[in-house]
């Protein structure tokens, strides 16, 4: 501006009044200023053209236009150039409302030096230039985020949307209309995501920094988008939370590749489930053969045991299979750490000798008993032990000790290979879920599915353990595993191995079996009619609740899946009676949400198939003990 004469223009139809403004410009501008004056609006347009003004000033009083009106047309025609009033009226109100219609000052005639004159001049004229060269920066913003392929959003405190890129206009069908009628960035969620947003958002105004969710979003499209969303609390100089910044990322492809993922292992360990069942059923099916035809006792009691050991190990299997997707709390028990490690051994003992593996045992003499769910731990050293194979195809040595750290109090057990080692870059993500080192799917003879050292290690850390690896690329690689230990004498262990059936009561309460599986149905009845209680049986639900107004039943044993309703609708019409039987129920599935939400429905206890008849007896008994004392309770009341 200094290095250049400033252009004033003058809107003024008064000639006195012209004159006395180029008289001020001329005393105080010392040559700075350059004048020109027209008399009426009608001629603002060809003067615009033909000075290129770097100010206006504007008489509001004008033959052809009057008041706001007249610096309301200024401003439209001349959006660039500042406007400053140059009027007769001394109005506070008036001036406050031409500010706010965009004029950079208001002055009044008669008030004003010349000194006064050049400086408002000076000051709108720079003010201009900085929102000028403020106004390039946030065209060249939005041009470059119109460019990402990611979508942005600004919002106040209240969640309405004050900015939102092409892109995210586009993708949820909204415009820059909806956003100025006030829209919610939590109107684009999909339904029951809103509230999650707005709870997340609140935790972080108190945290700070940035956060990273996964939500879903609709707006106005058919279907629902999944979104990585970044964002970051916006607050004013007071530490205030005044809005937030956000980063939105399509992630259906990451989704599909993902859900493609999970299908393949769950391929992948369909076809191991089936090679394990198959084995169960195999060895069934061989001992009952031996003993029909035999009818030695000798048979009969290997058939016996086979059966148990295959029961087991059947529902550990199916147990396993969500243990990836849905974790369990672990059932604890007291547990030596060689023995899962014997039967992991045992259960892959073909691939140890089909690879020539020599196996070393080097076991603790010290006790190693640790709390722990015996079945997931032999899950973790079966992988181990796989791994191990996988990693040896031309014969090495297996490793496998335990050992108690005196100092942790932690029972520390390695399983170590002579294999081909691991290389450092895989080596920093082993335990990540879905990465591999072995092939593809369907494309190596042998295949990972990235999924089983994640599992392992989330098996040991809920058991409030440490899993960690050390390897050498061509020497070999090493598992560690650290768990609590603690004595065998401070176990609390049912170590009877006989099934005590006997009558606990001389007054045996009437137990009613419902069970549409004509052989549980049975072998439950005979174990609890043996136990000494009196029974009921049911093949569906209407057959169960026929028989519960008919007879007195004490407690209800429930499958929770039967024909007619099954456990559900039990436990919702007997939630209407005034005599209340307590209901326990049974249940195949093997996800820990169906138990909880027997539970939540009114059901007494929830057990697995299949049913441990010990676990049985207790819960029975236990359920029977409290409702006693409920109702013992109630009538002292």
């Amino acid at each position: 501006m200094n290095a250049q004469k400033t252009r004033v223009l003058l809107v003024e139809d008064m000639p006195i009044q012209a004159r006395l403004v180029a008289k001020l410009l001329e005393q105080a501008g010392a040559g700075t200023v350059t004048f020109e004056c027209i008399g009426a609006l009608a001629e603002l347009e060809e003067a615009l053209r033909r000075a290129d003004p770097h100010v206006i000033l504007l008489d509001l009083s004008l033959p052809d236009s009057s008041g706001l009106e007249t610096l309301e047309r200024t401003v439209a025609a001349a959006p660039d150039v500042p406007v400053i009033p140059f009027t007769g009226s001394d109005d506070e109100a008036m001036a406050i409302r031409a500010v706010q219609s965009g004029a950079q000052d208001y002055l009044v005639k008669g008030e004003v030096t010349g000194k006064m004159l050049i400086r408002s001049i000076r000051y709108a004229v720079e003010r201009r230039e900085i929102l000028m060269r403020l106004s390039a920066k946030e065209r060249r913003f939005r041009e470059m985020a119109d460019l990402l392929p990611d979508m942005l959003y600004e919002t106040d405190s209240d969640l309405r949307i004050s900015y939102a890129n092409n892109l995210a206009m586009n993708t949820f069908g909204f415009t820059q209309a909806d956003i100025d009628e006030g829209l919610l960035i939590t109107d684009l969620a999909a339904p029951g995501q809103g509230e999650m947003i707005q709870r997340d958002l609140a935790a972080q105004m108190v945290a700070g920094g940035i956060g990273i969710e996964t939500y879903n979003f609709l707006g106005n499209r058919e279907d629902a988008l999944p979104c990585e969303v970044h964002f970051m609390i916006l607050k004013n100089a007071s530490g205030r939370a005044t809005g937030t910044r956000v980063v939105m990322r399509d992630i259906t492809e990451r989704v599909k590749a993902i859900e493609a993922e999970r299908l393949a292992a769950l391929g992948q360990l369909a076809a191991g489930v089936a090679h394990e069942f198959n084995n169960i059923l195999g060895a069934i099916g061989g001992w009952a053969q031996f003993a029909g035809s035999s009818g030695t006792p000798e048979y009969m009691e290997k058939l016996l045991q086979v059966v148990k050991s295959g029961v087991v190990r059947g529902s550990e299997i199916a147990k396993n299979l969500m243990s990836y997707a849905q974790p369990t709390e672990p059932h604890m028990e007291s547990v030596a750490m060689e023995a899962p490690l014997e039967t992991a051994l045992a259960m892959a003992v073909r691939e140890l000798e089909n690879a020539e593996i020599e196996v070393v045992r080097d076991f603790a003499e010290t006790d190693t008993r640790m709390w722990a769910d015996p079945g997931q731990i032999e899950q973790v050293c079966l992988n181990l032990v796989i791994n191990a194979c996988h990693a040896m195809p031309d014969g090495g040595t297996l490793t496998v000790r335990t050992a108690l750290d005196d100092t942790s109090q932690e029972t520390v057990t390695t399983v170590s290979d002579t294999g081909t080692g691991i290389e450092p870059e895989a080596l920093s993500r082993i335990f990540e879920p879905f990465f591999t080192t072995k092939g593809p799917l369907g494309a190596s003879s042998v295949p990972g599915t990235g999924l089983g050292l994640y599992v392992a290690r989330g098996i040991i850390e809920a058991h409030g353990g440490t899993m960690s690896v050390r390897s050498v690329v061509g020497q070999g690689t090493t598992f560690e595993i650290r768990l609590p230990s603690t004595s065998a004498c401070e176990c609390d262990e049912d170590t009877s191995s006989e099934l005590e059936l006997s009558s606990l009561s001389e007054h045996p309460a009437c137990v009613l079996v419902a069970e549409d599986e004509e052989q549980i149905r049975d072998v439950l009845a005979l174990a609890l009619r043996r136990r000494g209680y009196e029974i009921l049986t049911a093949a569906d639900t209407p057959q169960a609740l026929s028989l519960l107004g008919e007879r007195h039943v004490d407690i209800v044993l429930a499958d929770y899946t039967m024909p007619g309703g099954g456990g559900k609708r039990l436990l919702a019409e007997l939630q209407e009676r005034a005599h209340k039987v307590p209901v326990v129920l049974v249940t195949g599935h093997i996800e820990r949400a169906v138990a909880d939400e027997a539970r939540a429905m009114g059901a007494a206890e929830c057990l697995s198939k299949p049913v441990d008849l010990r676990e049985l007896f207790s819960t029975i008994e236990s359920v029977l003990e409290e409702s006693q004392t409920a109702v013992a309770e109630a009538i002292v009341a």
